[in-house]
This record gives C-alpha cells, structure tokens and sequence, in this order.
C-alpha cells in the first residue's frame, strides 16, 4: 500500500498468494493478464486507487476471490466477467468517484450466491447513470431494488449498505440498508 505505483502490466506467478492490498497507489493501469497466475488470491484491496477507471478482463481468473474492495476508485463499469467470481463474499463499491455513471450490468449482483457484505455509497451527489439498457443503476432504483431483494437471490447475504437518489427524487439519500449478525 501508498507505493505510488501507476500500472502494473507485468505477469506475477504467485500461486500461492492468498491476499493482495493495493490499495492507495496511484494505480492506473493494470494488464489484462497480471491475475492469471494468482489462481489462489481470496482477498483484493484496490481501495484508493482514484485514477484507476476500469477492472482487467483477466480479472475474472480469480476464481478463488472472496473480498473485492474497490472503494474509493475510479472505475465506470464493472466488467460481466466478473460472473466467474463465485466464491465472492463481500464486494465493496462505496465512496466511488463514479458510483452514479457506473455501468453495472444486470444481474451481475445477483448472481454472487455467496455474497455476504455489498456496499454502494457514491462519493459525491452529482452525477447520475447514463441510460443504458443493461445498467442495474438506471431508472429510479427499481432494478437495483428487485436485485437486491437479498432474501430471494442471495440468502447468505448479511448486509447491505446502498445510498442512492436519482435526479428524479429529493436530494436526500435513497437508502436500503439490512444489517444483521449472528
């Protein structure tokens, strides 16, 4: 963490690494193929890392991943390829630069059967999704309400902190909000 590293385009072999924090770089850049010999990592910290705008598809080689933090980051779209990401417990999306403008493509939450903790809270209050068909963010919240209707589609699901409001609402935040322990 706070190496001030920009891209990372090489290809690490480390099979056995279990825990990455890059978080509160400068990170930009990260190639395509610099997670496919990292088959074992459970935990990704790409916290802070506000210029960065967008995931590798060779992401989705993280097949063992559990924890995904990209809070506090640029990033306009969260690839589909993220669907082989079965084993996902918590994904972190609050504080993004573009939480409002962010591509999340449907389904895509949903479809984290292990999900345990997700976070969405934007970082500012002025920009909103672009209408785009395959957008879970757009309209006023109805389709990231239905998906994340966690007792039907994740049951495992713990908590959920999602803080949101459309140009069609008041500017006080849209929360939904189920926390329980135990």
């Amino acid at each position: 963490m706070s190496n001030h590293i920009k891209v990372l385009r090489e290809t690490p072999k480390c099979p056995n690494l279990r825990t990455l924090f890059l978080g509160e770089n400068n990170l930009q850049v990260i190639s395509d193929g610099f997670f496919h010999f990292i088959p074992r990592l459970t935990v990704l910290n790409l916290s802070r890392n506000y210029d960065l705008e967008e995931l590798p598809k060779g992401i989705s080689q993280l097949i063992s991943l559990e924890c995904l933090d990209l809070s506090s980051t640029g990033i306009r779209e969260l690839p589909i390829e993220l669907k082989s990401l079965t084993k996902l417990k918590m994904l972190d999306l609050s504080n993004m630069l573009f939480v409002r403008k962010m591509k999340i493509p449907r389904q895509l939450i949903s479809s984290f059967s292990k999900l345990q903790i997700f976070k969405l809270r934007p970082l500012i209050n002025r920009d909103y999704p672009d209408e785009e068909e395959d957008n879970v963010l757009n309209g006023v919240n109805e389709d990231l309400i239905k998906e994340l209707k966690i007792e039907e589609h994740i049951p495992g699901c713990r908590t959920v902190e999602v803080g949101l409001h459309t140009a069609h609402e008041a500017p006080n935040e849209q929360t939904i909000q189920r926390k329980s322990y135990g």
